[in-house]
């Protein structure tokens, strides 16, 4: 990777001071290059630097180097590696990487950009939780789909249900666990799909568009 010519010089620099018989032994005793070796001092890596500081002269020396390259950039050695690194990052993608369509995903990055900007994404997100939750899942959900499936059920499912279990079985007891006013059909069954269901699938329907 080939950095700013600034950085270049100063890695140029940094290597000369080093022969390979004189590099800092890293973890392991595993020796790393002079590039790497520089380019970690011009980042000012904890570790090596605080090797590096059992020589004065070549602390110094490499400390002149940094001062003046910093000079040179008039930024941050470390964002700089940094930026080239990210740069050469994206010019592989570019390579690597075929993007879609850009009138395919207009609409969908349009979308994108009203709703992280906090100036459109909060009034967007006012509006979503008034229609979407509140007037879809609470009133219709919660309101008239409740309202529909608990008449259906108390004028055409009960009435059939607890004529039938009378005539199935006589014991009344045993009527009154399948049937009538607190049965398993008529209460149990009527209260999950009549008031549960409703409440739920608009939940998670408008959760899904979200």
């Amino acid at each position: 990777m080939i950095y700013p010519q600034p950085i270049e010089n100063a890695i140029s620099k940094i290597e000369s001071l080093f022969s390979e018989d004189s590099l800092p032994n890293w973890e392991d005793n595993y020796i790393i290059s002079r590039r790497s070796l520089a380019l970690l001092l011009l980042q000012k890596d904890p570790n090596l630097w605080q090797l590096l500081q059992q020589d004065q002269t070549r602390s110094q020396e490499v400390e002149i180097i940094l001062t003046t390259t910093q000079n040179q950039l008039g930024e941050s050695l470390c964002s700089a590696i940094a930026q080239t690194r990210h740069q050469q990052a994206r010019n592989l993608e570019k390579v690597v990487l075929t993007e879609p369509d850009q009138e395919k995903t207009l609409f969908t990055e349009k979308l994108h950009q009203i709703t992280v900007n906090p100036l459109t994404g909060f009034p967007i997100l006012l509006i979503i939780l008034y229609y979407g939750v509140y007037k879809f899942v609470g009133e219709f959900g919660a309101g008239t789909l409740v309202d529909l499936i608990e008449t259906f059920f108390e004028e055409q499912i009960n009435p059939v249900v607890n004529q039938v279990t009378a005539l199935i079985f006589p014991w009344q007891p045993l009527q009154d666990l399948i049937a009538n006013d607190y049965g398993i059909i008529t209460l149990g069954i009527r209260y999950a799909t009549a008031i549960v269901l409703p409440v739920v699938a608009t939940f998670f329907l408008m959760f899904s568009l979200l």
